[in-house]
């Protein structure tokens, strides 16, 4: 039917067939319900993500209030017995001066046993409930140069994870430090 301008606006003169459109106006029609789903989807997409429930986080580094840490060895450093000593005392020191947790030294005494160990440029602590003796987290930070300031870098970001996991929340990942 042809379109008659005296009965513009008739029902059956309202509708026009998607077939009977320009490519143009179909494209744009397109385009724009592609932004529209976009739009709608990124303005919805963050209320979803908040709606969920967190996953749940071992409730022992909520309730923990001791800690023991067991240093590793470290292979394949040139000089192995003083590069596992820097490694824990600055892993020890930077855990003391966060005040998260009371650092013992026994693991008898302690309510977490962290194992402290390096290995091929990754510093990894591996933390243990001592009642059950279950792995319960594995927190590893990429050393790009074994150097002290690198070491001082990784052992705060321990004891940043171990706070957010004593805050029920996951530790993000963390960047390389600039330059590395």
């Amino acid at each position: 039917m042809p379109f008659d301008p005296a009965k513009k606006n008739s029902i059956e003169h309202s509708t026009i067939a998607v077939g009977a459109l320009a490519p143009e106006v179909k494209k744009e029609i397109a385009m724009t319900l592609r932004t529209a789903f976009v739009a709608f989807t990124l303005l919805v997409a963050p209320l979803l993500v908040r709606a969920q429930s967190p996953v749940p986080v071992p409730s022992q580094f909520a309730t923990a209030k001791t800690v023991f840490l067991a240093s590793a060895s470290a292979p394949g450093f040139s000089n192995e017995k003083n590069t596992s000593a820097a490694i824990y005392n600055t892993v020890y020191r930077s855990l003391a001066a966060a005040g998260r947790y009371r650092l013992v030294p026994t693991p008898a005494e302690a309510d977490l046993s962290m194992v402290l160990t390096i290995k091929e440029q990754i510093l990894s602590l591996d933390i243990y409930d001592v009642k059950t003796h279950t792995l319960l987290w594995v927190i590893d930070e990429p050393i790009f140069l074994p150097t002290i300031k690198n070491l001082q870098a990784s052992a705060l970001l321990f004891a940043a994870d171990l706070n957010t996991l004593a805050n029920n929340k996951l530790p993000a990942d963390v960047p390389p430090p600039h330059g590395k």
